[in-house]
């Protein structure tokens, strides 16, 4: 005997998104794989993990300068800000990305760029304020410049020249 109370049964099943016949590289493949989902991945999971740990190390390095060094645990309490609002941005773009959503590569665009400046805009505000107990940490965040620099620019040119990216965010044709 079946419970009447019980919600009726519905067999998931998961539309396939429809791609035109007409893509821009038929030879090339469609579909969240490869680079494309080695990105998502990096943006939806390894971003809040390091995020996480960051939070953790840095937690621990502005209590310990707190006293000597205010300026510099006003910067790292910063530095986590931007992070966690980098992070939350990546998080919500990978997902865009990986469901196919309309303007995810606009979105995608916007990430680069906002984490992009917002290193910049952090060494600006560290140099321009002081935050910095002395210039050795000015060595960090120049490797942190050259690190996103690289960054951008293989990701950038990855998303532009990809044909795999092409044929699976093609523009809907109207209808």
């Amino acid at each position: 005997m079946s419970d009447p109370y019980a919600p009726p049964l519905v067999e998931e099943v998961s539309a396939p998104v429809e791609v035109s016949g007409d893509l821009p590289h038929p030879d090339a493949p469609v579909g969240v794989g490869g680079w494309l989902r080695l990105y998502c991945i990096v943006l939806t999971v390894l971003g809040p993990l390091l995020w996480t740990w960051q939070l953790k190390v840095y937690g621990q390095l502005i209590v310990a300068n707190r006293g000597q060094y205010p300026r510099f645990s006003l910067l790292l309490t910063l530095e986590i800000a931007i992070w966690g609002l980098l992070m939350v941005f990546g998080v919500v773009v990978g997902l865009w990305l990986w469901a196919r959503r309309k303007g995810a590569l606009a979105a995608v665009r916007a990430f680069m760029l906002s984490r992009l400046l917002g290193v910049f805009s952090l060494l600006f505000v560290s140099a321009a304020f002081g935050l910095m107990p002395d210039t050795r940490h000015f060595g960090n965040l120049g490797i942190v410049l050259i690190r996103e620099a690289l960054y951008f620019v293989i990701w950038w040119f990855y998303f532009k020249k990809s044909k795999r990216v092409a044929n699976t965010y093609q523009p809907v044709p109207s209808a």
